[in-house]
């Protein structure tokens, strides 16, 4: 293997430009008959470091703050950085303590596709203060991802202006807004992920001429108005978002036709969700159920049991009543936690789901979730069964072992009654 990766290695710098044939590379990443993808090692970064003006302090540990993947151009033997993350996850953001912004030779660099930063103590991507004529654009900038930037003040206020930018990651930081510049994006812009951003309260009017858009994750953001012009994003696929700091949905929901995934974690809201013809994907609390009673389209559904923004939820029983009608449900996958009792699916919460073909119901240790067992042969067409911290309850027992033609996976842990039902059912799993 050593060999064979040297002799890579050899044929690559052959490529390469005389002047910089003798640069140590660490690993051959990539290959093809234009350029060679590099790991660059200490001795090149210095090299790039020089290209981008970096100032950073003699007690800078580069393998902790900063890993570069660059493409060096076989002809001119040019450095052409593809990919830029600067990473410190210390504590104190010690490595890039003396970076207060990017420096501007980044909007150079028209090979730059993905710019990722982490633990940083940068307060401001490109400084305010810099010659107001020196453009502000990284051209090709396609992925923009920034993860825990405690100083961070804000986004550009042109980031607008980043025409090719397609996937923009915002992780745990301390920004308010967003800037009213993101809705020129609307022709590039696919994805949007913020996460844990405590102080982000809505979205900017213009959000909804993102018409490319087709993922929005807004996961532990506090998003609590959405903009009237929502319902714009009639390209939208994926939607991630708790509701509960809303007080409703903008009118214009419904114009979501291909919209067929749906998660609203494990909270509580309290207005119903409008009809959405192509929702197959539902991820939601058990007691928002009733909320969803005019789409019956959903084929794989997974429920939490608790909830993280009350103190007493309402009963369980009430809320699987309004599963009875879902009889296109293929996959079911219930999970019981933060309730230090047991709880038992009513009588008939299973009879109905001729199609199921996956069923999944999970209970921490100390809780049971009480299933009746003379209900499970109704699943013909189930395919895998997995049961935790189950209790298997039956009114009346089986007087024959009921087959189950399909079921070719079942696992058991910690479950009561589990010899019962394996004594009552016939499937190929069991021979």
């Amino acid at each position: 293997m050593e060999k064979n990766r040297n002799n890579v290695q050899s044929s690559t710098n052959d490529r390469i430009n005389p002047s910089i044939k003798k640069q140590k590379t660490r690993k051959v990443t990539a290959l093809t008959s234009l350029k060679a993808t590099l790991e660059i090692d200490e001795e090149d970064y210095k090299n790039l470091q020089e290209i981008l003006r970096f100032k950073i302090s003699d007690d800078t540990s580069i393998e902790d703050a900063v890993c570069h993947v660059a493409t060096i151009d076989p002809y001119s033997g040019q450095y052409r950085v593809s990919e830029l993350s600067l990473r410190d996850e210390s504590a104190a953001g010690r490595c890039w303590y003396g970076l207060p912004h990017l420096p501007f030779s980044l909007c150079t660099m028209d090979a730059l596709e993905k710019i990722e930063i982490m633990g940083t103590q940068i307060e401001t991507l490109f400084s305010e203060d810099d010659d107001a004529d020196f453009p502000k654009v990284i051209p090709n900038l396609c992925i923009l991802q920034l993860t825990w930037m405690p100083r961070l003040q804000g986004l550009p206020s042109n980031l607008g202006s980043f025409t090719k930018l397609q996937k923009l990651q915002l992780f745990k930081l301390p920004i308010n807004a967003l800037p009213d510049s993101l809705s020129l994006l609307g022709g590039s812009l696919k994805a949007v992920v913020i996460r844990d951003c405590a102080n982000l309260t809505h979205l900017p009017d213009g959000f909804g001429q993102l018409h490319s858009l087709q993922y929005l994750e807004t996961y532990r953001t506090p998003i609590q108005r959405l903009p009237d012009n929502f319902g714009n994003l009639t390209n939208l696929e994926e939607l991630e978002m708790e509701f509960h700091h809303l007080t409703q949905l903008p009118t214009g929901f419904t114009n979501f036709a291909i919209l067929h995934t749906l998660d609203t974690g494990t909270v509580i809201f309290n207005f119903p969700v409008p009809h959405l013809p192509n929702l197959y994907y539902l991820t939601t609390s058990v007691y928002n159920i009733h909320q969803f009673s005019q789409t019956q389209t959903v084929r794989e559904l997974k429920l939490y049991c608790h909830c993280d923004n009350v103190t007493q939820a309402p009963a369980i029983d009430i809320e699987f009543y309004y599963l009875s009608t879902w009889r296109n449900l293929e996959r079911l996958n219930v999970t019981l936690t933060g309730h230090p009792f047991e709880y038992t699916l009513p009588k008939g919460s299973f009879t109905t789901f001729t199609k199921l073909k996956f069923l999944i119901l999970y209970c921490t240790e100390r809780q049971a979730l009480g299933v009746y067992i003379d209900e499970l042969p109704c699943l013909l067409q189930l395919n895998k069964m997995q049961l935790f911290g189950c209790m298997l309850k039956s009114t009346k027992p089986l007087a024959h072992p009921v087959t189950l033609p399909n079921l070719t996976s079942i696992s058991l842990h910690d479950v009561k009654g589990c010899l019962q039902l394996l004594s009552s059912i016939r499937a190929p799993c069991l021979t």
